[in-house]
């Protein structure tokens, strides 16, 4: 009798209360397998951790400690464009837009003693790429409106900024070092091996949308992997690349054996993605960056590196020629060339056509479909009717009122950066990085419109708030010359 109470008076108390129900949910879990089909089972577990998932997002959100969020972003982002968008066409719930609103949304919950003041050579970057927004608005207004044109301003203009506003105030990267370094070493590697699948069977392996987006040059694939374009592929790798070199320099002395290994995994994982889709402007890129390196040797451990990088380099196109002659004549081909000048011509016309306020964001194939067919054409090739570069692009779509500030916004990027350099000795650690990151995103942007991507603007964003975050946040001057900068403002 005695014992029958004291279990029963155990049961009634608070803390008896909750034991009870652990264990009642944990019979219930194991009994679970055998009392129901096996397809109801997953989807129930299914649901509850998803559920669960949510509920904790929602704490770190409203607790002001979204850094959980933002991590989970970095390992899973390129599989969200196939396995986390819904619908699959014409997404409307997409892992990007869900993880920047929730960042977003967890700054107005953070203690401002937690938030870093930004300098204000980044406000002003920021509020140059605020007026170009404007201007990009402004040039919709007279053109076809839809859909798909605000989903492109959103994700590809609007999101990226807000994902560098939150790494910048609210971010802790020293905190995180080796936690980012595992997460984008394993990254770039799982990215890497659906590539060489992808050029291995030819087959495209996550279609974006349902859709097929599988490029060929000759006989040689040019995979996009998890992401949505093979531009976007080969872009992402390239920043993962030096991304990574940098995080390994912050925190190696950190870092166990096996992350070390993993480090020298994830690098040739990163270089091999941006070098599958077989893009010259990335050949490029890359022997510049070496070349600058070879003088400086900021970046790359080893002066032995950056020669090995100008071999490879070099060695790449006489290997295309070998493997496949018929690709490398594409490639080599004059026609090329005469495309270029083509499209040059039909990109000064277009824009002369509406040279104020453009055509309209996202409007040049239209534009392109009214005009005659033999306008801008050289040697006998036809225009490509894509403006094929950045600031043909921003020109033609949203004219001298969007290329002023989009220019402006890139100019005040690279001075919050110079000044940051002053800030030793991490600030010169942060530059070469930041250079290298800059000068591949530009030179691809000379020979596409890499600005119009969301997946590779959110990771170069990224990237580049890092470091500039990293070397901010170095010492109590730097900390010093953004407050006094604010309150000169």
């Amino acid at each position: 009798m005695t014992d029958s109470t004291s279990f029963w008076s155990g049961i009634q108390s608070a803390q008896g209360r909750r034991n009870a129900l652990l264990a009642l949910i944990a019979l219930a879990g194991l009994a679970a397998p055998f009392l129901v089909p096996y397809s109801l089972f997953i989807l129930a577990l299914s649901g509850i951790s998803a559920l669960l998932l949510v509920v904790y997002a929602i704490w770190c959100v409203f607790n002001g400690c979204a850094e959980p969020i933002l991590l989970g972003w970095v390992l899973l982002f390129p599989l969200g464009y196939y396995f986390l968008s819904y619908p699959a066409e014409h997404s409307v719930v997409t892992l990007d837009r869900v993880v920047v609103a929730l960042l977003s949304i967890a700054i107005a919950f953070t203690p401002t003693k937690k938030l870093t003041p930004a300098p204000l050579a980044l406000r002003h970057a920021a509020l140059a790429w605020g007026a170009f927004l404007v201007a990009v608005a402004v040039s919709m207004i007279g053109s076809r409106v839809t859909l798909y044109k605000v989903r492109l301003v959103i994700d590809a203009l609007v999101l990226p900024a807000l994902l560098g506003w939150y790494v910048v105030r609210s971010f802790p990267v020293r905190s995180y070092l080796r936690v980012l370094h595992l997460l984008v070493a394993v990254m770039a590697t799982y990215s890497a091996g659906i590539g060489v699948a992808e050029m291995w069977l030819k087959r495209d392996l996550m279609p974006i949308g349902g859709v097929e987006q599988l490029m060929f040059t000759g006989a040689l694939v040019r995979p996009h992997g998890p992401v949505t374009t093979p531009h976007s592929f080969a872009l992402i790798g390239m920043f993962t690349f030096c991304f990574l070199l940098f995080l390994y320099r912050a925190g190696r002395d950190e870092m166990p054996l096996w992350q070390h290994i993993l480090h020298r995994v994830g690098v040739f994982s990163a270089l091999a993605c941006g070098s599958m889709p077989l893009f010259r402007g990335v050949l490029v890129a890359l022997v510049m960056v070496a070349l600058l390196d070879l003088r400086r040797q900021r970046l790359f451990p080893r002066r032995l590196a950056v020669i090995s990088l100008l071999t490879l380099a070099l060695v790449l196109v006489p290997a295309l020629k070998f493997l496949d002659p018929v690709s490398y004549e594409e490639r080599a081909s004059p026609v090329n060339l005469f495309l270029r000048i083509a499209q040059s011509q039909q990109t000064l016309v277009v824009f002369l056509s509406h040279p104020l306020t453009g055509i309209g964001f996202a409007s040049y194939d239209d534009a392109a479909a009214a005009l005659p067919a033999d306008l801008g054409s050289f040697g006998g090739i036809g225009a490509a009717d894509s403006p094929h570069n950045v600031i043909g692009s921003v020109l033609t779509e949203t004219g001298v009122l969007g290329l002023i500030p989009f220019v402006a916004s890139q100019i005040f990027l690279v001075i919050a950066f110079l000044r940051l350099r002053r800030l030793k000795p991490c600030g010169a650690i942060v530059w070469p990085f930041f250079l290298s990151i800059f000068i591949i995103y530009w030179v691809m942007g000379m020979d596409s419109t890499t600005f119009q991507y969301s997946d590779l603007n959110l990771s170069f964003i990224f990237a580049v708030a890092c470091l500039y975050k990293y070397g901010l946040t170095e010492s109590p001057t730097a900390q010093a010359l953004a407050l006094r900068e604010r309150g000169a403002a």
